[in-house]
């Protein structure tokens, strides 16, 4: 299960990078533009992938505490 903490760390730096790199080729506008809803719909899909990884294996240790 740690394994896909490091996947999600690693999508999100992709994430953030591409996201850099999409806003430095587009004209800069007040308003918000699509390809920023798409960005911050993914991100936040991601962190809170990583959010419930996260409570999983918390919760995992600690069962496991309880039963030994």
């Amino acid at each position: 299960m740690e394994g896909r903490i490091g996947v999600a760390i690693t999508v999100l730096l992709t994430l953030s990078t591409e996201s850099a790199g999409a806003r430095e080729h587009l004209p800069s506008v007040s308003y918000l533009k699509a390809v920023d809803l798409w960005f911050g719909f993914i991100t936040g899909f991601v962190f809170f992938t990583l959010l419930q990884t996260l409570f999983v294996i918390g919760f995992d240790k600690r069962a496991n505490q309880l039963v030994c």
